[in-house]
């Protein structure tokens, strides 16, 4: 009899999944799930969804690219961003211009106009819970970044305003945020 099988270490991440898999809790998953998909035009890998006993959807694997997502409803793991913003996602796509113009027309909240730093082109928007969400266009390689030794409300003191807003456009909080 061969047991090298049951020996085997099974592979790391396994066939299909990243290194890393964000997970993002909604309070409407199945909400999140039509948004995601049809604003940012993200794919649900519909098999691996887990519908509950009431049959609203609990979890749900959403595909970006070569990436992936696990959405999920509040639990022992995360509470909702309705009360607050949990986490924010970097996402590298292959035409910024056009999704931030197709997220605009849908009506997403747009945090951050596009603007270019670092190498990346990039804008900020807000999806209906709350989550953000950075999508960038890698253009150039941004040079070194060089860490200051003046303390950071030093170096924010010493910035223009006019430097501030050629950087970063104005952010503008998502619809019904409340701050904390």
């Amino acid at each position: 009899m061969d047991n090298s099988s049951a020996d085997a270490v099974p592979e790391s991440p396994p066939a299909g999944f990243p290194r890393i898999v964000a997970h993002l809790i909604y309070d409407d998953v199945d909400a999140a799930i039509d948004w995601l998909t049809e604003v940012f035009g993200f794919r649900e890998r519909i098999a691996a969804r887990h519908t509950e006993e009431d049959g609203r959807t609990g979890r749900a694997q959403i595909e970006v690219a070569d990436s992936l997502i696990t959405i999920g409803r509040p639990s022992v793991h995360g509470d909702s961003p309705s009360r607050g913003v949990s986490s924010m996602l970097y996402v590298y796509i292959d035409d910024v211009k056009r999704h931030w113009q197709d997220a605009a027309g849908s009506g997403a909240t747009i945090i951050v106009e596009p603007h270019t730093h670092a190498g990346d082109r990039r804008y900020q928007v807000a999806d209906p819970e709350g989550h953000q969400w950075t999508f960038a266009q890698h253009q150039r390689h941004g040079g070194v970044l060089r860490r200051s030794s003046l303390p950071v409300d030093d170096r924010l003191a010493a910035r223009s305003s006019t430097e501030d807003a050629r950087v970063c456009p104005p952010a503008r909080p998502p619809a019904g945020h409340q701050p904390h």
